[in-house]
């Protein structure tokens, strides 16, 4: 992860509760790091959970956000998940 731009793609999500869930994709850079695993983690898991491969699912109505953080932990990003009514 860099921090010139968001590496998390897409920057947004708006699922619906009970509807699909969605994945989220993390850039770490430079191509070749020696580790690009990822740490994610759910502000408010009670409104979206996040699994350790960037997969988000909805919850209940709400607005929370999703990090990934390199295993080191010197970088990260946010991505806003706003979950609306199914």
């Amino acid at each position: 992860m860099t921090g010139k731009r968001n590496p998390l793609r897409p920057g947004r999500v708006t699922p619906k509760c009970g509807g699909p869930p969605a994945a989220l994709e993390a850039e770490v850079i430079p191509d070749d790091a020696a580790n690009k695993k990822i740490i994610w983690t759910s502000t408010k898991p009670e409104v979206a959970t996040v699994d350790n491969k960037g997969v988000v699912t909805p919850v209940t109505e709400g607005t929370t956000t999703i990090k990934a953080t390199t295993l080191d932990g010197k970088k990260s990003a946010n991505c806003k998940v706003t979950v609306k009514k199914g």
